[in-house]
């Protein structure tokens, strides 16, 4: 019996090495052709799941915002509660109150690890992100993508550790703070322009005139391009905040896969 089956195995052997060079360019072919259909379905896999991953800022401009929204405004309200619209205040004053919004924002925000700063940009659990890509990606590229999540995981730790490092605190604090020096900066000239003829030596201002001022610093922060090829205008705001060296070593790092080759590396 075993020696049946040996002879059996042979045969087998025999008949696929006969078959193989009696036609081995089609051989050849259908292992291409096998070989291309896996590197495709592979390529689409990776594609879906970079795209998974682009879609995460969906998350920040949709349910993120409203928790950094929350804090900002309970600030405000702790800031300004009372104030009325003809109330009056000194640029020093304003500024005062304005540096405490800031500063406990900041104090919330980066704290834990940026354990905070992380649920605003990226969802907390499961079901937020199967949430996130159900309203992202079509049903046939969802299938896709729960198959094979390999690049996605990887790709959202890399972002979590480089959201809970020192560097990008160090960055982010760094933006705002320059954000706040320009605002306070734009504040005070628009203010100051509000001046009516005969109050030059005035030093109070109404609360009215600096929440025009606010929304006028606001339209000019938030023009939608850093500069324009046709106007030759610059979005002065981005400009400034492009010029943040910490920015700069924060961006070489993340090209040198998490500061291997910079001075800043995302270690919490």
């Amino acid at each position: 019996m075993q020696q049946e089956n040996c002879n059996k195995l042979q045969n087998r052997f025999y008949n696929w090495v006969t078959s193989w060079w009696s036609d081995p360019e089609d051989k050849a072919d259908d292992a291409m052709v096998m070989a291309a259909k896996k590197s495709k379905k592979e390529g689409q896999e990776v594609y879906i799941n970079e795209q998974a991953f682009l879609s995460l800022s969906w998350w920040i401009l949709n349910k993120g915002w409203l928790s950094y929204n929350e804090i900002i405004t309970n600030q405000i309200e702790i800031e300004f509660d009372g104030i009325h619209p003809r109330d009056t205040l000194t640029l020093e004053e304003f500024s005062s109150r304005l540096t405490n919004i800031f500063r406990n924002t900041n104090s919330q925000i980066f704290q834990q690890n940026n354990n905070n700063l992380t649920s605003i940009l990226l969802p907390k659990d499961s079901s937020g992100q199967e949430f996130l890509l159900s309203q992202t990606l079509d049903a046939d590229a969802l299938t896709s993508f729960h198959s094979n999540t390999l690049v996605f995981n990887q790709l959202v730790n890399e972002l979590t550790q480089c959201i809970e490092s020192t560097a990008t605190s160090i960055v982010l604090e760094s933006l705002i703070n320059e954000s706040f020096h320009f605002i306070m900066n734009k504040v005070g000239i628009k203010t100051i322009a509000k001046k009516k003829p005969g109050q030059e030596d005035q030093q109070q201002y109404q609360m009215a005139v600096f929440a025009m001022s606010m929304k006028d610093c606001c339209q000019e922060m938030l023009q939608t391009t850093a500069g324009s090829s046709h106007s030759g205008s610059v979005n002065e705001y981005l400009a400034t905040l492009d010029s943040v060296q910490p920015l700069d070593d924060l961006s070489a790092s993340v090209y040198s896969n998490f500061g291997v080759s910079s001075s800043f590396s995302f270690k919490p």
